[in-house]
């Protein structure tokens, strides 16, 4: 049984450097992307669960709620570890494969939706930092180490005595709220993008101030439809508008299809008649055609690679930003699909 005083007690930075040996390893062990993704996905939440050991000790031995909170992400983290270590020692058939897949998949839902509630607890010490960092976890599918790394590193530059309140001047910053200034790394990227897009044909307007800081590219055939060229018919995947609905109240929505203007337009206008759900439709003139692969850059989209994410059933097709790409089972009309449920639930 865990104890909170065995939590104050453990030696997060001994911890951290075991870890680290062993994640580059694990991850040559694992068998595919989906299961490297889902790897380091649970390492961002176990760094920050070290974090919050790190800079909370008084809180976890005085409040059971914090306590409890994170218990909860603990045991489902070491479940999840447990299914890690199930893949790399067995060879599993795709059946037991999936299985392990979607229970890890359900433990990372519950750790998030424990932290979250962690933030809510300590609303009063202002967490907001710690919330925009959650999103980061979930919004990031690199199968990069060097990003998780690269995340740690962020946490460590977060202190207690530090963490300002990030609203906006529209939202109402309160008195006496320092700004927080960009790192050399934040000013460097910046720079970076400016130039980057300086030569570039942008598709997009300028990005709306309506409080939607991320942008959700969609792929249209397989991802969110399939289309029957016998029947000359299509079908919307299960849960699709739904997905569509409630996502486009938090992200800014752009429908990236490799088909022509004609035929995307026809089934968009189908899927939101009112023109209500998708911001933007781009099509394949906007692609980079090279040996049958319809690349989909998204810097020309012109916004902020760091809170544009791409969802395609076809991961050849974002490989110029890898680290932005979700990559969804295809859809072929199966009735039973709940892909897009357990993305919307990975999102908001």
């Amino acid at each position: 049984m865990l104890h909170k005083k065995t939590l104050v007690g453990l030696d997060v930075q001994e911890i951290k450097k075991q870890w680290k040996k062993v994640i580059e390893p694990a991850c040559q062990q694992l068998d595919s992307p989906q299961n490297i993704s889902l790897f380091l996905f649970n390492s961002r939440v176990e760094l920050v669960i070290y974090w919050i050991i790190d800079n909370m000790r008084d809180e976890i031995l005085k409040n059971e709620k914090v306590f409890s909170l994170l218990k909860s992400v603990l045991i489902h983290l070491h479940q999840n570890i447990l299914s890690f270590i199930h893949m790399m020692a067995q060879k599993l058939n795709e059946q037991k494969s999936q299985e392990l897949v979607n229970t890890i998949q359900q433990n990372n839902a519950t750790c998030i939706s424990s932290l979250r509630q962690l933030c809510q607890v300590m609303e009063n010490k202002d967490y907001s930092q710690l919330e925009k960092l959650l999103r980061k976890i979930e919004i990031s599918n690199s199968v990069r180490v060097a990003a998780v790394i690269s995340f740690d590193q962020e946490l460590k530059m977060i202190g207690i005595d530090k963490i300002v309140n990030l609203m906006t001047p529209e939202q109402g910053v309160r008195k006496g709220t320092p700004k927080k200034m960009p790192t050399n790394n934040e000013a460097q990227l910046d720079r970076k993008m400016e130039t980057d897009l300086s030569d570039i044909e942008l598709y997009l307007p300028k990005k709306k101030d309506d409080g939607r800081d991320y942008t959700l590219v969609l792929d249209l055939d397989e991802t969110l439809i399939h289309f029957d060229p016998q029947t000359r018919q299509f079908r919307s995947r299960p849960f699709c508008l739904g997905f569509l609905r409630n996502l486009s109240a938090y992200y800014e929505i752009v429908v990236f299809t490799a088909a022509t203007k004609n035929y995307a337009d026809q089934i968009i206008d189908a899927l939101d008649p009112e023109k209500t759900l998708i911001d933007f439709r781009l099509y394949r003139q906007h692609t980079k055609p090279q040996d049958g692969v319809y690349y989909k850059d998204l810097k020309p989209l012109g916004r902020d690679l760091r809170k544009t994410i791409i969802v395609d059933n076809i991961a050849d097709n974002f490989a110029k930003q890898k680290e932005n790409g979700i990559e969804i089972k295809g859809w072929y009309f199966e009735k039973e699909d709940t892909e897009l449920r357990k993305l919307q639930q990975f999102f908001l």
